[in-house]
């Protein structure tokens, strides 16, 4: 949450950094804890933080324009809707 604080705020962060947060090659970030807790009750938690992070990693792609992962190229506003959703779920 630091990091996306930091881009929100006008802190310089490329895409892949914020993506990294939801999965990078030494297998950090929100994606791994999401996997782990499939089935428990932090599930909904963890897929809300996920999608959150990988839609702030898509925002940053967009104002910076690198080239974009697949996996992030597939979130959109429609990302929004869905978060909004799991939100509910777990309120």
């Amino acid at each position: 949450m630091a990091a996306i604080r930091t881009w929100v705020d006008g802190g310089v962060l490329s895409g892949r950094y914020i993506s990294d947060l939801v999965y990078s090659d030494e297998e950090h970030g929100t994606l791994r804890r999401f996997s782990e807790a499939a089935g428990k009750l932090s599930e909904d938690a963890w897929n809300a933080l996920t999608t959150a992070v990988m839609y702030v990693a898509w925002l940053v792609y967009q104002e910076t324009g690198e080239p974009m992962p697949t996996d992030v190229n597939e979130v959109g506003e429609d990302s929004l809707d869905f978060l909004h959703e799991q939100l509910a779920q777990l309120g």
